[in-house]
Order: structure tokens, then sequence, then C-alpha cells
């Protein structure tokens, strides 16, 4: 989702039978957050306005090697059948 979000949201609108909008960040990867946005426990519910949207690759850092290989383990069906790379 990060890499294009405008795709995927498209894509997401067609899986659920509607009309995809043209844009959803008017290809800036930022939307704006209206009041609406108010997900129980998002870190940023509070925020309005603005808003990029980028992976977040900070844990690539500081996971410890061996949580890395559990999870791996662990999600490794699901890695496969959404074709991530389990090798990252």
């Amino acid at each position: 989702f990060a890499r294009d979000p405008d795709a995927v949201a498209r894509r997401i609108m067609r899986l659920i039978g509607e009309d995809p909008e043209p844009s959803l960040t008017n290809g800036t990867n930022t939307v704006v957050i209206d009041n609406a946005h108010a997900i129980q426990a998002n870190p940023v519910r509070f925020h309005h306005g603005p808003m990029p949207i980028s992976p977040d690759e900070q844990w690539r850092a500081q996971m410890p090697p061996r949580d890395r290989l559990i999870t791996t383990l662990l999600t490794y069906p699901l890695l496969a059948r959404f074709d991530y790379d389990a090798r990252r």
C-alpha cells in the first residue's frame, strides 16, 4: 500500500464492487485525514490534515534477528500467499 496507495485503493474499490476514485492521494502519496478518523488505538487517530503515506522500515534495523526469524517462520504461509519476499 505504501509504495502505490492510489493503485491499491483502486484495486480494493473494484474488489468490493465500487467505482474506483480517480486518486486517493492525487499522486502525492499524501492523504487528508478528516475529523471522522477515530480508529481506537491507532496512534494517529488525533491527527487531522495532510498525512504522508510511506513504508515503515524502522523495524528492519531494530528487530533482533531471532525475532525476525520467528516472525518469518510463523507467517511464512501468508508471506507466500500474498507474494511477499521472505528474504527481505
